[in-house]
């Protein structure tokens, strides 16, 4: 049977752009959500305020009164202002790929840039600067959630490259990461995406998940 179980991993980069623990974003058009009709609301000339990490005031106006002294005001007027995106099936680690398989079939993909051809050629180097350059890059086209199918993990090396800028698919060396506190206080979650050519329906996937609890599991190529 050949397995495609990958290792996922969720990244919410928005604490990380708030840089100011007080910033006043002024006179954006502002795509909002409005909770009662369930549709989108749309706010021209509006404000939002960033504390730390979490918008704490959405405004009509171009002010909003309840700023602190140490509040950093942007003019952001003309410019739209949306929630980040969210990619949902993302390789990070295969940035270096990008644009050159465009074209190909699911056999040439396979036997030219999966992973099982990548082992032979990818340093756990590669690996990190591709993760990193494929978070920068979703960041600049304003994704700030990725549901990245970390299948790097021919090594612990290359495993944990991806992670440190993403986890070997070993039982073992999954259960350390899964059981340990490594994660705890980021904004990096670990979970399980799978598919197999077989007849087993993901047996060992299934009850692997289910053994490290809260561990999130989704499918892969149904994305």
């Amino acid at each position: 049977m050949l397995s495609l179980a990958s290792i996922t991993l969720t990244f919410t980069f928005w604490g990380y752009l708030a840089v100011a623990s007080s910033t006043h974003f002024s006179g954006a058009t502002i795509i909002a959500f409005d909770e009662n009709s369930e549709s989108l609301r749309i706010i021209r000339n509006g404000s939002i305020l960033v504390e730390n990490d979490r918008i704490t005031a959405i405004s009509e106006a171009t002010t909003i009164d309840n700023t602190s002294g140490d509040t950093i005001t942007v003019d952001v007027t003309g410019q739209i202002i949306t929630p980040g995106f969210i990619d949902t099936h993302r390789h990070g680690w295969q940035t270096a790929f990008k644009t050159l398989g465009s074209n190909t079939t699911l056999a040439d993909y396979l036997g030219r840039f999966s992973e099982f051809t990548a082992a032979t050629l990818f340093s756990p180097e590669d690996v990190y600067v591709g993760q990193l350059a494929g978070i920068y890059e979703n960041l600049n086209g304003g994704v700030t959630t990725i549901l990245d199918h970390a299948h790097h993990t021919w090594s612990n090396m290359t495993a944990y490259a991806g992670l440190y800028a993403s986890i070997d698919n070993q039982i073992p060396n999954f259960r350390e990461i899964a059981e340990s506190n490594i994660l705890h206080g980021t904004t990096t979650e670990l979970g399980i995406a799978f598919d197999s050519f077989g007849p087993n329906n993901n047996i060992e996937e299934e009850a692997l998940g289910g053994s490290l609890i809260p561990l999130k599991m989704c499918t892969h190529l149904e994305y």
